[in-house]
């Protein structure tokens, strides 16, 4: 079979057709086709792409394009179709051929596609050494080239066990508001930064507390999220990005309370519980040397922990999971990584920099709290975590409390390890 020169007015049919717009060469022959002894002029043809076929309309090859003229022999078998303005069909006695024809040339594979487990599989594949390093050179580029700038004192008030500050600062650019709490007496105090749990904001009664009587409490709010102040809610900007961007913000806050005159930034510790406890883990790993201690009361620690992956199955069949970050997990990773908008390597990474275990052998001391019948964030994140500083060597302490679940106090005994803990480090 022998393909001429097209006239621009049939290569404009030819484009039209479904053939072309499905992204297969569709042209037109000026010249007389003999097959089986039948002459039929003006036909179209449609050459399978796995049939060594002149070329694929698209992105990367070439095609016709309208007002082009396409001149090359070819002898590769085809699917001859004729041309509509022609009205002739292919003779019966001709289908043995024709059929010939079309298995001879073949046609694409058909896709399916692929089975959600099995990307779930590759999705919770433990993390490799390179993965994690990738990570962490990217977010400690992240902040180092971060300036927060100054603090904003909004509003100052007098509370039980403190001095309670609203405070506004910049972190990547966006508002972001939080709450210092300080010493009544005067002095200069070692500071401890202050994650909160849960997904509804910071609450002052995080901060007027014991604790605040004898160090600063710096907390941030977290982008999103609002200081409930005496009444009123002041909410951050920007979207919201459970672990990953809160660290951010939380440093930020941190670098501008190290400024105030009462502050000792040479003594500095954070503390936090359940996102916050995650929150604290990878605020000191992403600057290892800063802080002398972390307090974390049973916080996620590990998204690739065998036990994560029934809530993995649940929202990436269309589920939901109420628990503090898994909707954004839901929206901004597992779907898209299902559809194909975010690639493997993209999803793991946002997996990789919420888990604080992956990056360990940067902690300082780790006081660890959890409840043994903890519902919401299984123990086992604190087990993982307990055993791999361990094996890495770092000073920990580790309290699980029986019959305990995901409330605070988790023990009477709570508090006075925490503060112990900190006077012995701060």
């Amino acid at each position: 079979m022998n393909i001429g020169y097209c006239s621009r007015a049939v290569n404009r049919d030819c484009e039209a057709s479904h053939f072309y717009n499905a992204g297969y060469l569709c042209t037109c022959s000026d010249i007389s086709v003999l097959l089986g002894g039948l002459l039929l002029p003006q036909v179209w043809v449609y050459l399978p792409a796995l049939c060594n076929s002149p070329r694929r309309h698209g992105s990367g090859h070439a095609g016709p394009r309208p007002g082009e003229s396409i001149c090359a022999p070819y002898s590769t078998p085809g699917i001859v179709l004729v041309s509509s303005n022609v009205g002739v069909s292919v003779p019966a006695v001709l289908w043995p051929l024709f059929l010939a024809l079309v298995v001879g040339c073949g046609s694409e594979a058909p896709t399916s596609s692929p089975d959600p487990r099995s990307l779930i599989d590759a999705l919770l594949e433990a993390p490799s050494d390179a993965e994690v390093a990738a990570v962490y050179a990217e977010l400690a580029g992240r902040f180092s080239s971060s300036d927060p700038g100054g603090i904003e004192i909004l509003e100052t008030r007098t509370g039980t066990f403190s001095d309670l500050s609203l405070v506004a600062y910049q972190s990547d650019g966006l508002r972001i508001y939080g709450v210092v709490s300080r010493p009544k007496s005067p002095g200069r105090y070692p500071v401890v930064l202050y994650n909160h749990g849960g997904d509804r904001g910071l609450s002052l009664a995080d901060l007027d507390t014991p604790l605040s009587g004898a160090l600063v409490l710096a907390a941030s709010s977290f982008r999103s999220e609002a200081v409930h102040w005496f009444g009123a809610d002041f909410r951050s900007d920007g979207p919201e990005s459970p672990w990953d961007r809160d660290v951010d913000d939380a440093l930020a806050l941190l670098e501008c309370v190290s400024r105030l005159p009462d502050v000792d930034p040479t003594r500095v510790a954070a503390l936090g519980g359940s996102r916050g406890g995650g929150v604290s883990l990878l605020a000191a790993v992403r600057l290892p040397g800063r802080f002398r201690c972390v307090v974390d009361i049973f916080g996620p620690t590990d998204f690739f922990d065998p036990v994560f992956r029934p809530v993995v199955d649940t929202l990436s069949a269309g589920g939901n999971d109420p628990r503090p970050g898994m909707a954004f997990l839901k929206e901004s990773v597992l779907q898209p990584y299902l559809s194909g908008a975010l690639s493997l390597h993209e999803a793991r990474s946002q997996l990789i920099r919420r888990s604080g275990i992956y990056f360990a052998d940067r902690l300082p001391p780790v006081q660890i709290h959890h409840g043994a019948d903890d519902t919401v964030v299984p123990p086992s994140q604190s087990d993982r975590l307990a055993r791999r500083l361990e094996g890495l060597g770092v000073p920990f302490e580790y309290y699980q409390y029986p019959g305990a679940g995901h409330d605070w106090p988790l023990a009477s005994e709570s508090l006075p390890r925490i503060l112990g803990f900190l006077e012995r480090y701060l």
